[in-house]
């Protein structure tokens, strides 16, 4: 079978389920075969061995069963950069870049330390040491699946000199000095909410998305937790989830949190909170 063949064989296949299946096949084949986009379009009449071709037909029944296609290929691009996923880690999404941009924005300060609360892959706290290259950043993160993925992401992006990633549970976890800046992306899913996907449901991490019966129980924790953690004019930088704004500014409030600001994602939803000690 050449590869252009198998491509269209899996578009069909993979049709009923994705809303880019011919993107998807060919994500697919790249992840398999190690080689570029630009590699399978110049090699479109090459033929798959056998195995090859069988191998394939498995990674396709993951996807049709609604497997992740990042947890099948083992990576995901964010900011531009590739870190690798898998069962037990939360998948790095688009919108939760703004928690860069917003940090990368508000942030003022030159040489400092920050720290990323509920790493998971690390994509957040990796980005940033790679974007701020006078930061160290301790990452740190609870789920010992997502911990292994974290120190992965670590080393892959040569950082072992500026970040460390910890195994700890927010709010019990202490650290004894404080820090110029704390970043999170938190569960804040409520219990029971049937706008979740039932592939994200059955695949990823319920611990990294859900915080109790208003999706507030977290980004409470974890505020008291960064307004402790932080020095005099630290900065807090939070992703949230769609309509929490009020109650997470009234949280952040009572916490002392002063200069609480907004920051919508690219579809216009309330994404990012950040404040000021």
């Amino acid at each position: 079978m050449m590869i252009s063949d198998w491509i269209s064989m899996a578009s069909e296949q993979l049709r009923p389920m994705s809303l880019d299946a011919k993107f998807e096949a060919r994500r697919l084949l790249e992840e398999y075969l190690s080689v570029s986009a630009a590699h399978v379009v110049a090699h479109s009449n090459q033929s798959l061995s056998d195995l090859e071709v069988s191998d394939l037909e498995s990674w396709l029944v993951r996807r049709r069963g609604g497997e992740p296609l990042a947890y099948i290929c083992g990576r995901k691009e964010f900011y531009g950069r590739t870190f690798e996923v898998g069962a037990g880690v939360l998948i790095p999404r688009p919108e939760t870049e703004l928690v860069i941009e917003v940090a990368l924005m508000r942030y003022k300060f030159g040489k400092g330390t920050a720290v990323d609360l509920g790493s998971g892959s690390g994509c957040i706290g990796v980005t940033l040491a790679m974007e701020r290259p006078d930061l160290d950043v301790v990452c740190i993160e609870a789920s010992s699946d997502a911990l292994q993925y974290l120190q992965k992401n670590v080393s892959r992006h040569g950082l072992e000199k500026r970040v460390s990633a910890l195994a700890g549970r927010i709010p019990d976890f202490r650290l004894h000095k404080t820090f110029d800046l704390v970043v999170a992306n938190p569960p804040y899913i409520k219990i029971g909410d049937e706008r979740v996907e039932t592939n994200v449901l059955k695949y990823e991490p319920s611990c990294a998305l859900f915080a109790g019966l208003e999706g507030l129980e977290e980004i409470k924790n974890w505020s008291i937790w960064a307004f402790a953690h932080l020095r005099q004019d630290g900065l807090f930088v939070c992703e949230i989830g769609t309509g929490q704004y009020t109650a997470v500014k009234e949280i952040m409030g009572k916490t002392g949190f002063r200069l609480i600001e907004i920051n919508k994602d690219l579809a216009g939803h309330e994404r990012v909170v950040s404040a000021v000690r």
